[in-house]
């Protein structure tokens, strides 16, 4: 329990002036979260952690776009972030888009791949065969969400992406010390905190599975 409580923590972040690559630039902020986990509580394995995510990422930079994939998986094309953005910033579809989500590609898969561990079934045939029920299903990897989507909000096709809006929270963020975040951050990472709410039902990833 003691290592739970020390959690989250902020390893790099803007206020910090040694968080800066080599040429000077300053570096993405990089918080490590552990969470905690108690008997009479359901931890909900990757749903749980996402949405204890979520939560914790709200008060340090509530970024508007989230990635999420796996810690075995990795991005071969720099460019994607840009090319998901392209779809949520799209002027006549964009309020219809939650998720933008890429394909795995595997390596060291045999030739013959008896085992279908390549995915190329849903991949290259059920994936594609769902473009007319308005697309494919969230993979739980290599995806990136709208966080206000997942925080329940619901689109019409009168919304209008404002991506250069100022986060109502960025005053709080900007005058808080990284030691502040951290603490009040705590509360929402407990294993706790989604007891008796909409969390996991109708706000964000649901625990129904």
């Amino acid at each position: 329990m003691e290592s739970c409580k020390k959690n989250p923590k902020i390893l790099l972040h803007g206020k910090d002036g040694s968080a800066i690559d080599l040429d000077g630039h300053v570096m993405p902020s990089l918080v490590y979260l552990s969470r905690e986990k108690r008997p009479r509580f359901a931890h909900n394995f990757k749903v749980g952690a996402m949405n204890s995510l979520i939560r914790v990422s709200s008060i340090i930079s509530n970024g508007k776009v989230i990635l999420n994939i796996d810690c075995d998986m990795y991005s071969n094309n720099p460019q994607s972030l840009r090319e998901a953005l392209c779809f949520f910033m799209d002027e006549v579809k964009g309020h219809e888009i939650a998720f933008v989500q890429t394909p795995q590609s595997f390596d060291n898969v045999k030739k013959n791949d008896i085992y279908g561990g390549a995915l190329r079934v849903i991949y290259e045939l059920e994936f594609h065969g769902m473009d007319g029920l308005g697309g494919p299903m969230y993979i739980g990897t290599d995806c990136f969400h709208r966080r206000d989507i997942l925080c329940g909000r619901k689109f019409n096709d009168q919304h209008k992406n404002d991506w250069k809006s100022v986060d109502e929270n960025i005053d709080h963020m900007i005058e808080a010390s990284l030691h502040e975040l951290e603490e009040k951050s705590k509360a929402l990472a407990s294993c706790t905190y989604e007891e008796n709410t909409l969390w996991g039902k109708e706000v964000t990833f649901s625990l129904d599975y």
